[in-house]
């Protein structure tokens, strides 16, 4: 016996140039099919990803105007209680403020503390004439006894809070 395998060669085929086109046309086109798939998926994860940092980015602007808009009312809320000055409200303006809760902190250190409110008696109030206050008036017995006395220190400003 002989180790000899015998191989019988078999002619090698041949291909027409129309052939190799359409063999190359499917290959490319499968390529092309292939990578236009990948794009498409691409595109939309990056279109995805640009509306959700949008989003984030008009979210985050909105929460930085909601919260100018909060300090600015917080600074006119406490420029009427201190009654400050336009140049100290500008002073207030120009301050890095991140928290509305802060103003008030800011001003009693670029102001010092607020005075007491002071309670004014209305000059034209004749020597002996009672002041009423508006808790007595709303009572209606004492209203009712002291009418008189009441309309007349309406009119010469002799009602004060109370």
């Amino acid at each position: 016996m002989s180790d000899e395998t015998t191989i019988t060669e078999q002619p090698e085929r041949t291909f027409t140039q129309a052939e190799l086109d359409r063999i190359i046309a499917a290959r490319l086109a499968e390529e092309r099919k292939k990578y236009e798939k990948q794009i498409a998926e691409d595109r939309q994860k990056i279109e995805a990803e640009l509306r959700a940092a949008l989003e984030q980015e008009v979210e985050q602007k909105a929460q930085t105007i909601a919260t100018q808009r909060l300090i600015e009312q917080r600074i006119n809320a406490v420029a009427t209680q201190r009654n400050l000055s336009e140049r100290q409200i500008a002073v207030l303006k120009s301050q890095q403020i991140a928290n509305p809760d802060d103003v008030d902190a800011l001003a009693a250190e670029l102001f010092g503390q607020p005075a007491p409110p002071a309670v004014t008696v209305p000059p034209s109030q004749p020597t002996g004439a009672p002041l009423f206050t508006k808790s007595q008036i709303q009572d209606f017995t004492f209203f009712q006894k002291h009418k008189q006395e009441i309309l007349n220190a309406l009119a010469e400003g002799r009602i004060i809070e109370g």
